[in-house]
């Protein structure tokens, strides 16, 4: 500060419960890219943020909840980025592309979420206490993605069921997450676009190559 210069205003305690909050996740995020879920510990995670233990204990119940809250952020800030890109303006296919791409470009960004991912998921399939926070997590990518199928179907002139919606649901979004890692573990070989090109095949099968372009 310069001399003279008067002294910033304390953060409401409001404002610094909020603040301690987001350095606690951010920081959560570096560990867990670093070490992995397992070798991960809370007090790492602390001392990063800049906090105590007993900071920490005090926003988040521990290790599971720091990592679904932050599989929570990314499903919403995932979701909101593909609606956004669908609803653009320009040719139906050109814009489901772009949207396959964003996925593919924020899994070359983010080159350890995945695997992160499939580590907690391999850990829940042995732990039934952690279970229920990943299947939650997981149903939260499907549900979003369900969602943005059934628009794309909508907008690109294609009868499509609820039922068949919350399938090809499951079926877009496991396969959004194999290319994201056989695109990680091999790179070179899977090319970005094969997400995009997947998706349009997809639809033109479902209205047998009709529908709005």
């Amino acid at each position: 500060m310069l001399p003279g210069a008067p002294a910033a205003a304390p953060l409401p305690r409001q404002a610094r419960k909020a603040q301690t909050r987001r350095l606690l996740l951010e920081a959560a995020a570096r560990v867990f890219a670093r070490r992995g879920y397992h070798a991960a510990s809370v007090d790492e995670i602390a001392a990063e943020a800049g906090y105590t233990i007993g900071a920490l204990y005090a926003h988040f119940g521990g290790k599971q909840d720091l990592f679904r809250e932050l599989l929570h952020e990314h499903v919403a800030t995932r979701m909101a980025e593909y609606a956004a890109g669908l609803s653009r303006s320009g040719a139906f296919e050109d814009r489901l592309r772009a949207t396959a791409d964003g996925w593919m470009t924020f899994a070359d960004e983010q080159p350890d979420f995945f695997p992160l991912l499939m580590e907690y998921r391999a850990a829940a399939a042995r732990d039934a206490e952690l279970r229920p926070v990943v299947v939650d997590g997981i149903r939260g990518i499907r549900e979003g993605i369900t969602a943005l199928v059934r628009d794309a179907a909508a907008e690109g002139g294609i009868p499509m069921d609820e039922s068949t919606a919350k399938k090809l649901g499951v079926i877009v979004a496991a396969l959004g997450v194999g290319l994201a890692i056989e695109r990680g573990t091999t790179p070179g070989e899977i090319p970005a676009e094969v997400f995009g090109d997947a998706l349009v095949l997809m639809l033109r099968g479902l209205d047998g190559g009709g529908g709005k372009r």
